[in-house]
């Protein structure tokens, strides 16, 4: 008999391929890796641990990817509704992050951070100008992040120009590329600042320290005019022009795309972050960005974003039931890919994390399942409405718990909170 670190034992599990649910199930971690997958009533002949959790009417899930949290926003969710369009936005977002005072960074990031991990977010990419303080945070609380570094060609309380955002770029690489829970990429703010010389030095780094790159395409049809108006050409097939795409390529928020955009982008093996309003902007070709690398990210937090990417999930779902839009090719399946294993493709780690898997990181979320449902195909057929409705009760990152029976484990929440309260003072 083997002696590991820890044994979770469910009711279900989410099969690897995201295709089925499998009844009664054990996975065996021991350090951060998941050993074996075997049925419950196996685990006594092979395997023995001080930590044998049974979660017998729960199901077990992998750990979900936001790949566009915006938390350093967080404490202003919301007060923009209604009140700012898509052309202010990233103005407005400069302008709060200048204006933020430094120990509010820390408490909007573990706002965020607290938030991702009750809605069963194991991973999140961002991006910030105060990326030592969201790095500290993140090693805090146990959670997984990307952290995009900002290249913007004006001066920021990041650095002052291009120049010196890829110096401190090089220097943060240098300081965390062996960090487990944290990866690094360089993300170009918006895709309009973009110029032949800053992008051969923008991706020439990148190559260089062998990090993903994302751009933030477009908020609104009129700057989508302003980039083809001053370059001749549409976003995506300048990007190729300049030969940036790959599969470590992510175009955030893309949206009012042709169907010669779409060839490219399945091509190259582009990554899409999209939130829930760039998706209904992209309906008469979601057929085709379903097929793709597509993400879902959480939305602009300054207006109606949300951590909750099951309910991004079924709305998407919702959406193409809609008799003039419906669209074959938006399946539970697809749509589970997209808050899992795309995400993580975008960042290089689809061998490590996405779905549970023997080798990979212990990255996992268990929700409880009403009585209801209680047989495999009932529970799958039934799962879009089930995520939306089910409380997750625990995570893991890595094998370690950070949330357990719906508590945050590694983060103090009434503190957090009290603070918070404060701030709104």
């Amino acid at each position: 008999m083997l002696r590991v670190d820890r044994i979770i034992s469910a009711g279900w599990l989410l099969s690897a391929d995201l295709t089925k649910i499998i009844r009664n199930q054990s996975v065996i971690i021991d350090g951060n890796i998941i050993k074996d997958i075997i049925p419950t009533n196996k685990v006594e002949d092979l395997y023995k641990s001080s930590q044998h959790e049974e979660y017998l009417d729960h199901m077990l899930m992998p750990g979900l990817i936001n790949t566009n949290s915006q938390s350093t926003l967080y404490l202003h969710k919301g007060k923009y509704n209604k009140k700012i369009n898509n052309s202010q936005i990233n103005r407005l977002t400069f302008e709060l992050q200048k204006n933020t005072h430094v120990r509010n960074i820390k408490l909007t990031s573990d706002l965020a951070i607290c938030n991702m991990i009750k809605n069963g977010v194991t991973t999140f990419c961002d991006t910030t100008f105060y990326p030592e303080i969201l790095i500290d945070r993140v090693l805090n609380s146990g959670i997984r992040s990307n952290i995009g570094l900002p290249i913007i060609n004006k001066k920021t309380i990041w650095a002052k120009n291009n120049e010196e955002s890829f110096s401190k770029s090089l220097k943060f690489y240098d300081e965390f590329k062996n960090e487990p829970n944290i990866t690094l990429s360089l993300n170009l703010q918006s895709i309009n600042n973009l110029d032949n010389n800053l992008a051969e030095k923008f991706f020439a780094i990148a190559n260089e320290i062998d990090v993903p790159i994302r751009i933030n395409m477009y908020q609104s049809k009129s700057q989508l005019e302003s980039f083809i108006k001053n370059k001749k050409n549409r976003p995506i097939k300048y990007l190729k022009t300049i030969g940036v795409l790959s599969k470590l390529f992510t175009a955030i928020n893309l949206n009012n795309i042709t169907d010669d955009d779409i060839k490219i982008i399945n091509k190259y093996g582009v990554n899409i972050s999209n939130d829930i309003g760039s998706i209904i902007l992209c309906l008469k070709n979601i057929d085709n960005i379903i097929k793709s690398n597509l993400s879902l990210n959480g939305g602009n937090i300054l207006t109606d974003g949300s951590y909750d990417l099951f309910d991004m999930m079924h709305k998407a779902l919702l959406l193409s039931k809609i008799p003039s839009n419906k669209k074959k090719n938006i399946t539970i399946k697809k749509l589970l890919q997209s808050i899992t294993i795309n995400g993580v493709k975008s960042l290089g780690l689809d061998d490590k994390i996405g779905v549970i898997k023997k080798g990979f990181l212990a990255d996992i979320i268990s929700l409880k399942v009403d009585s209801i449902y209680r047989t495999e195909e009932i529970l799958y057929n039934n799962l879009e409405n089930i995520l939306i409705s089910t409380r997750i009760e625990n995570v893991w990152v890595s094998g370690k718990k950070i949330l357990n029976n719906a508590k945050l484990v590694t983060i103090n929440e009434k503190i957090l909170y009290d603070a918070y309260q404060k701030y709104n003072e």
